[in-house]
């Protein structure tokens, strides 16, 4: 099988397309690298242009697929219905499989699924995605834990022993593998006092000023178009926008492509805090 779709929407109702019945899937445009426009500026009597820059354009992703019309044609025809509802009105996700390669697109249907009459033992059918990002992402988030355990008993153990205490392991190597800067999601678990993860090749920095108690936790997320900095209570589970806390000097960082070291402050209740870092890292295209 060397390509395999499957499509999840928000009710969490989903499909999948193979080479194999019932949902065979012919055809697939829009997965490669997305169009560009690059801008440029131009002084006056000056021969040529300048360059600026260059932005990623939204995709469209095409499917086509079929389905036999024997058996459960029109149950088959409902599912795709069902599945491909662009009167969700919100983002599905498609998961994309070519070899060993899984990606998945943030993806809302452009429109209802088209199943031209057609002669024969199949009926085909195709579905329009738009993806306003244009990267693909990793289907898992990668997690990475700033805190760690040592030490710990090792059987058979004779008397006296040493169990494990939680260290305070405050820098951490990260490798990006995208193909470009991938923001992150950071948790503070308290406590903690003003806690602060910088990234020492550029010295960015992230800081909230203000102290966590044993039952907060403090989530930074740092994707363009979703920058949040959210407090949880753990007790009452209340949620709270911390962005007022922001230390003035924060930028939201991201994980550059190639290696990137963390490091992490939370004051002098540091040992005791828990830092999870999270990020996908994001693709032009398969």
């Amino acid at each position: 099988m060397d390509r395999e779709l499957i499509f999840t929407n928000a009710r969490d109702k989903s499909i999948r397309l193979n080479d194999n019945r019932p949902f065979i899937l012919t055809k697939l445009e829009g997965v490669s690298a997305p169009a560009t426009s690059i801008y440029s500026r131009r002084a006056p009597y000056q021969d040529g242009r300048s360059f600026s820059h260059v932005t990623l354009e939204p995709r469209v992703i095409v499917i086509e697929g079929a389905f036999p019309k024997d058996g459960d044609r029109f149950e088959n025809r409902r599912r795709l219905m069902e599945v491909f509802n662009p009167g969700l009105k919100t983002f599905g996700d498609l998961q994309i499989q070519m070899g060993t390669l899984k990606k998945k697109a943030r993806c809302i249907v452009d429109s209802s699924p088209v199943l031209p009459e057609t002669d024969g033992p199949y009926q085909r059918f195709q579905v329009q995605l738009f993806s306003p990002d244009p990267y693909l992402m990793d289907v898992v988030e990668t997690l990475a834990s700033m805190t760690e355990w040592e030490g710990g008993v090792e059987f058979p153990f004779t008397w006296p022993t040493v169990f494990a205490v939680r260290s305070s392991n405050q820098t951490i190597e990260i490798v990006n593998d995208g193909d470009v800067p991938a923001p992150v999601k950071i948790d503070f678990y308290g406590p903690a006092t003003n806690p602060k993860v910088e990234k020492l090749e550029t010295g960015e920095f992230i800081q909230v000023n203000r102290t966590l108690t044993a039952n907060e936790i403090l989530s930074i997320d740092t994707s363009f178009g979703n920058k949040t900095v959210i407090l949880k209570n753990l007790s009452t589970g209340e949620e709270t926008n911390a962005f007022g806390y922001l230390d003035l000097s924060s930028v939201f960082l991201s994980l550059d492509v190639g290696e990137n070291t963390l490091n992490y402050t939370a004051g002098e209740t540091g040992v005791e805090t828990l830092v999870e870092v999270r990020y996908a890292g994001r693709y032009i295209g398969l």
